[in-house]
């Protein structure tokens, strides 16, 4: 797996519970960063898997990423899976080194691509055997603005595991830790604090919403550059009273307990892991509609959409789901079930070890004709 850092974000998570599982299924699995460490980074290297971080900075490793080359040549991957942000600098060292199988996975836009980054996409994907986007709209944009040639692109959703985000879940001690009255109502955010997800937004329709509920609260659990701002926008509004923040937690799966309902506002979205974990722990969701939250959410069977950069539009949302239970809790049972369904990590480890192999055994039997024998390619 070939990641840009390991910090704790949705993407992050996704390939940490995708290497748990392929390494439970009797595979190596080991990991590399491009730019730095990070949270995960720690974790994973305490569980024993391989980890390394390989500095490729710089418009030069666009050309030749030769530090990254030799590490691949040393490591002799049957496949290396690079994910967003590593694409094109990986896919250029991995088939330099020899590398028989790449594997891309597009986790979602930031922004509207550029024609520089439309030409790099274009230029990653020759090195490039399987592309994958974590949903059906973000393929459309590969194909329609990110550059990506027209040829086959699959969508594999992310995965969670849903055996460890359930509705039975202990609620964390959030009340207690920031004084929330019994009677008051927990609005939550998991989200790294980065410009697409849009805290800025969030906590402008909470204000809102504020105003007319004095029983309201928000909890923005997750960190990220953007924190500052994101404390400064709570003073602006006057609601430094109401809005709370976490920082980094380990053990989510009691988080989303603690809520009466989950909130997300971002500007873009593939498959959001934190939509997944909450309609898992039967959480009620409202999320903005953008990318392939409506898809996740059933266009509204799951959840409540809302169009994105519209503050009153989300404070409204936020308080019809607060103020009809029956509907709340209708949603929350059939967004548990869907989820159950289609997006466990078992689910998405099945899909991905699927397309591992389909890309491997070809290359297995032109070994065969070539040197009479089976090489292991496991």
């Amino acid at each position: 797996m070939v990641l840009a850092q390991l910090h704790v974000g949705g993407m992050e998570v996704m390939v940490t519970h995708l290497m748990r599982t392929l390494r439970q299924r009797g595979h190596q699995v080991g990991v590399t960063c491009i730019l730095s460490e990070g949270r995960l980074f720690q974790q994973l290297q305490a569980d024993g898997f391989r980890v390394q971080l390989v500095p490729t900075h710089g418009w030069s490793n666009l050309v030749s990423p030769r530090h990254l080359i030799r590490w691949f040549k040393s490591e002799a991957a049957d496949i290396v899976h690079i994910h967003s942000g590593a694409w094109i600098k990986a896919a250029i060292a991995a088939k330099r080194a020899g590398t028989r199988c790449v594997v891309f996975t597009h986790h979602g836009l930031e922004s509207r691509e550029n024609l520089l980054d439309r030409a790099l996409n274009r230029h990653a994907a020759r090195y490039t055997d399987r592309i994958v986007a974590v949903s059906d709209d973000l393929k459309e944009k590969m194909w329609d603005t990110g550059g990506v040639p027209d040829r086959n692109i699959d969508v594999l959703p992310n995965g969670i595991p849903t055996d460890v985000f359930t509705p039975e879940n202990t609620p964390a001690e959030l009340r207690k830790r920031f004084r929330i009255p019994d009677e008051g109502v927990i609005i939550g955010n998991v989200a790294r604090m980065w410009p697409v997800k849009n805290h800025i937004g969030l906590i402008d329709a909470f204000a809102r919403l504020s105003r007319s509920h004095s029983d309201v609260y928000l909890v923005l659990v997750g960190d990220g550059p953007l924190r500052s701002d994101v404390e400064k926008e709570i003073a602006r509004q006057g609601v430094a009273d109401r809005v709370f923040l976490t920082g980094e937690i380990d053990n989510l799966a009691n988080v989303y307990g603690a809520f009466d309902l989950f909130a997300l506002a971002s500007h873009s979205e593939g498959t959001s892991i934190s939509i997944l974990e909450a309609l898992a722990s039967g959480t009620g969701v409202v999320a903005t509609a953008v990318g392939g939250t409506p898809s996740l959410l059933g266009d509204g069977d799951f959840g409540t959409l809302v169009p994105p950069g519209d503050a009153d539009a989300f404070a409204d949302a936020m308080n019809h789901m607060l103020s009809n239970d029956v509907a709340r809790n209708r949603l929350s049972a059939a967004g548990r079930a869907r989820v159950t369904q289609s997006f466990s990590v078992d689910a998405m480890c099945d899909a991905y070890e699927a397309l591992y192999y389909e890309e491997m055994e070809p290359l297995a039997k032109r070994t065969v004709s070539a040197r009479g024998t089976q090489e292991c390619v496991g």
